[in-house]
């Protein structure tokens, strides 16, 4: 199961990478959001998992519904107003719908595994740094199978 979850993480990042260009970083710190000062959470990004429950298995095989989160974070200049913060806001959400897509519509490049991606759903958005860093955190479900040998 550690190298399906391994390889969920690891494509859903590439993917995420690809789509978000160059000028996108992977977070330092994931798990701990408020440790990423401004200048690293200046669009970043990462992809942590969550917690799986089983679904109906076939014969030689368990099947597994595992939840996973997508992070987006930028910044915004100190003391700005809503009309920056929507804008920031506004892209982010963007990026995340157009990764969803890719992850869905390529099944995580792991078609031999990964039966299905779906249910995403989208946090409200959260503030770090004085305000200075806004994140927004996307849930996805991943479908996948293991071979019981």
């Amino acid at each position: 199961m550690a190298n399906h979850v391994s390889s969920i993480i690891a494509n859903a990042k590439s993917l995420a990478a690809t789509e978000l260009g160059a000028t996108w970083h992977e977070l330092k710190y994931a798990f701990e959001l408020e440790k990423n000062d401004s200048r690293i959470s200046a669009k970043g990004y990462s992809v942590i998992p969550l917690s799986a429950d089983p679904v109906d298995t076939v014969l030689r095989s368990y099947s597994l519904q595992h939840g996973f989160q997508l992070i987006l974070s930028d910044t915004i200049a100190r003391g700005a107003g809503d009309a920056e913060v929507f804008t920031v806001l506004g892209t982010l959400y963007d990026k995340a719908d157009e990764i969803f897509k890719d992850y869905a519509g390529l099944l995580l490049n792991l078609a031999g595994t990964v039966i299905r991606v779906f249910d995403p759903s989208l946090g409200e958005p959260e503030f770090f740094n004085d305000r200075e860093t806004v994140v927004l955190r996307m849930n996805f479900n991943v479908l996948y199978r293991q071979n019981i040998s």
